[in-house]
């Protein structure tokens, strides 16, 4: 591989222009004026480049076959890894807030994604549990049963009422 390394100068002399760069045969020539010693040392440089095109073919070495690499999300070991795992479950392996988009937290509803984990481990947002709790087909209590009695009665009160 070839690399252009230069300190390079036009000087102009009346109508002759003088240009010494190793790479290129052209080093002197005549010429109008100091743009058209330019085009021509310009072209000169361009000309040169399209020739030390690189071989593509001799770069790109033996093909392997190989299997495709999947992304399996891990829900982690925190305070809301079972909620997670069970909604990565049924939706897939999708990010948080694509998650949050499946069950419905949307336009209106939407919600910042420190709301949405902090509601995966049953803090937090009221709607958003229910939510989560609507997708997975099951009560608020019986997902967050460490709740304390009253949060989770009225996070089941908010669950049928969205129901009716």
């Amino acid at each position: 591989m070839q690399v252009l390394r230069a300190n390079s100068s036009i000087l102009m002399e009346s109508e002759r222009f003088t240009f010494s760069l190793q790479e290129f045969s052209i080093s002197s020539g005549s010429c109008a004026s100091r743009q058209e010693a330019f085009d021509i040392v310009f072209k000169a440089m361009r000309d040169w480049a399209l020739t030390v095109t690189p071989d593509v073919g001799a770069l790109a070495g033996p093909r392997v076959e190989v299997a495709p690499v999947t992304y399996v999300r891990d829900a982690g070991t925190g305070a809301g890894a079972s909620v997670l795992r069970r909604l990565l479950d049924k939706y897939g392996q999708i990010t948080n807030r694509q998650l949050a988009e499946a069950i419905g937290l949307t336009g209106q509803n939407a919600v910042n994604q420190a709301t949405f984990s902090n509601a995966l481990a049953g803090k937090g947002s009221r709607s958003v549990r229910c939510a989560i709790a609507s997708a997975l087909a099951e009560t608020p209590s019986r997902i967050w049963p460490s709740l304390p009695m009253k949060t989770r009665q009225a996070d089941d009160d908010v669950y049928f009422s969205r129901l009716d």
